[in-house]
């Protein structure tokens, strides 16, 4: 039954996103994470030999990327896919505009290394790999329809399809992040979508701001960081005052508001989907039913 709902979960997942590639761009643009990758910021760099043959080749270090890419591609087909990754991350450092070295390394990441691997320890590859997608490739190139596709593709065949043995574990691992976020099914994605775009009001409320600084004083530093597992489990933050802290939320609407709202941006930052577009897919679809 849980394989299932992950199943709905990936399935859905995988149909926001070619439906905002394909039909819902504008959207999906808006929605993409407002940060800069590691790549785009430069946090990251190069070997020193690399970097020196980079600054001395100028303009024709175009050169070493075409040496990078034969030799990603001779370590794929030795099977040494692990070091392959090493050197797609090495050309999409030098041309974070080329796609393919993106998808090059994504599909390392989250094909070929996870083949060689016990499938119970499959699951953080093909998730690193979805993360490499969205953040650091569509940081880089926020307009790519064939990188918003790829994205599609993995959800909707690596995590929701049976084209890899351990997919019933991936399915399971994605619907506990469904439910540690949304909380158990029925979920109205509808008031989700309505509390976020309303976030910006709800954080100038004074019930609001009241109720943030009742749970720093009560030794949660950051708790719009760490809504989610206070929210969850307010016992293990606020130990007698949990009771007190689930019955606000009930029963102020405005508190209620925010809540949903945090979580949504949870789940923003989780699957760098916005939960509008989610909702959007499956309107379009149809809430999707697996025997």
């Amino acid at each position: 039954m849980r394989s299932a709902k992950g199943a709905l979960a990936a399935l859905l997942l995988a149909a926001a996103c070619f439906a905002g590639a394909f039909f819902l761009r504008r959207e999906t643009e808006s929605a993409r994470p407002r940060f800069k990758t590691d790549i785009v910021a430069g946090q990251e760099t190069l070997p020193p030999v690399f970097q020196l043959a980079s600054a001395l080749l100028g303009s024709f270090r175009t050169l070493l990327v075409d040496f990078l890419w034969v030799r990603a591609e001779s370590l794929q087909q030795e099977g040494r896919y692990f070091a392959a990754s090493q050197f797609a991350r090495w050309i999409t450092l030098l041309q974070s505009r080329i796609e393919s070295g993106w998808s090059f390394q994504a599909w390392n990441l989250g094909v070929n290394v996870p083949s060689v691997l016990p499938r119970e320890r499959r699951w953080p590859f093909v998730r690193a790999a979805l993360e490499l997608l969205w953040r650091d490739a569509l940081g880089a190139n926020p307009q790519s329809l064939e990188l918003h596709h790829e994205i599609g593709w993995f959800w909707e065949y690596r995590v929701g399809g049976e084209l890899d043995p351990a997919s019933g574990i991936y399915r399971r691992k994605v619907m506990d992040t469904v439910e540690t976020i949304l909380g158990k099914r029925p979920w109205d994605l509808a008031k989700f979508v309505e509390a976020e775009e309303l976030l910006p009001l709800l954080k100038k409320d004074e019930a609001v701001r009241s109720f943030l600084g009742e749970l720093k004083e009560a030794g949660v530093r950051d708790p719009e960081k760490k809504w989610v597992d206070v929210w969850r489990e307010p016992e293990k933050f606020l130990g007698d005052s949990a009771a007190a802290f689930r019955e606000k939320l009930s029963s102020d609407p405005v508190l209620e508001a925010f809540d949903r709202a945090m979580r949504a941006a949870a789940w923003r930052r989780e699957f760098g989907l916005d939960i509008g577009i989610v909702k959007a897919a499956a309107d379009r679809y149809g809430e999707l039913r697996i025997a």
